[in-house]
């Protein structure tokens, strides 16, 4: 199919224009991306999508802005389609008792068993990206609702294992589709995860 595309890329029928929308360019194929014309579309200003979020009946619009990295139409799917922009489990997660020497992450592994963990491993990798940028004193991107906490428990903690601990649940995401024991994968995940953040001696 990349072929064919690139045939009517190469020789396209008279008063042509195609027009490919990609949210991932680097991804494209270079000998496609070397036919096009790049039209760079920043994202909106904050305010202006917050006003049209507003419009659109979405509650809390700034936390669903938020939670979508800036990006107005994902947070209004986002809203309508779950029912709080900063998911429950993350704040419980947060406060795991990280410096006891048992750290018991079951409760809450069952429940993000009943969650596809391509869906919680997000919401934990955005995590730990706002525990990054809290560690460095800046403002938290993703949960605006947790940012008290947030910055508690990174200030306590090393940007190395932070950081670590984000590229890892990168690679984690990549084989989320096909986990073996999905019970297994979450609670090697949440002990991993919150022994990251475990107090600096």
């Amino acid at each position: 199919s990349a072929n064919a595309l690139l045939k009517v890329l190469e020789e396209p029928p008279e008063h042509t224009v195609f027009l490919i929308v990609a949210d991932a360019p680097d991804r494209l194929l270079p000998t496609l991306v070397s036919r096009c014309r790049r039209l760079p579309l920043p994202i909106p200003a904050g305010g202006e999508s917050i006003a049209w979020l507003e419009a659109q009946g979405a509650r809390t619009p700034e936390q669903w802005l938020a939670r979508a990295g800036g990006a107005p139409l994902r947070a209004l799917r986002l809203a309508h389609a779950e029912a709080t922009a900063c998911p429950r489990w993350l704040g419980t997660f947060l406060t795991l008792p990280v410096e006891s020497d048992v750290l018991d992450v079951g409760p809450l592994a069952d429940e993000l068993s009943k969650i596809s963990p391509e869906e919680w491993l997000d919401a934990l990798q955005r995590l730990f990206v706002d525990l990054a940028l809290a560690r460095v004193g800046a403002p938290v991107r993703y949960y605006p609702a947790l940012q008290g906490t947030t910055h508690a428990v990174a200030h306590r903690a090393s940007l190395k294992e932070l950081t670590g601990m984000g590229r890892w649940l990168a690679r984690q995401r990549a084989v989320a589709r096909h986990p073996l024991n999905v019970r297994l994968l979450t609670h090697a995940v949440l002990d991993r995860a919150a022994l990251a953040w475990r107090p600096l001696d």
